[in-house]
Parts: C-alpha cells; structure tokens; sequence
C-alpha cells in the first residue's frame, strides 16, 4: 500500500478499494514479506517527497522491522499500524528510527 505525497497516515482501504489480505493461520513474517515484495515492484516514483507505507497488524510490527531502518529510510517506506477497526494508526512508538505502532 502506498501513500503517495501525503504527510498522513495511508487508509487501511487502498484506493482500488480491494482489501489485500492474507489467511489467519499464517504467521505474519509471510505476509509482511509479501507486502515488502509487492510494494518494492510498485514503487516507481523518483520523487523524493513521495513516501511509500507497509501497513500492518500489531503482531506484524517484528517481522516489518527485519527489514532495516536504513533500508526502510533509504527506499522512503513508513511503517504503520491497522487497528481491529480498519483505521490506521501511527505515531505510538519509534522503532529504528521508523513509525510502528
């Protein structure tokens, strides 16, 4: 999911209005894998003001931090938590320099 030259938070809804999700069962390292793939073939903007986003479960938060901060910082990706109730939330904690909740 991207935010692209926004300073907010990206919508838990992408602009598609297709809902991108992964099964229960699995644990959250695949999926947080899966979305760093996805995001890094979509990002196609030279523009430096454009910032990119992986959105993401609580639970998520350690398998999206495997990714370095200076990765995350260099590729321009922010990293955000989506609640129980679909909103996205960011600004709780800083991890590695980079917004996860």
């Amino acid at each position: 999911m991207t935010s692209r030259g926004s300073t907010s938070p990206p919508s838990a809804v992408p602009a598609d209005g297709l809902r991108r999700g992964k099964r229960p069962d699995r644990g959250p390292g695949l999926g947080v894998d899966t979305a760093y793939g996805r995001l890094l073939r979509r990002m196609t903007d030279d523009n430096v003001q454009v910032r990119y986003a992986v959105v993401g479960p609580r639970r998520a938060a350690k398998a999206a931090l495997r990714v370095p901060a200076k990765v995350r910082q260099d590729l321009r990706i922010d990293l955000y938590e989506v609640t129980d109730d679909d909103t996205v939330q960011s600004g709780c904690c800083r991890c590695g320099g980079v917004v996860f909740v």
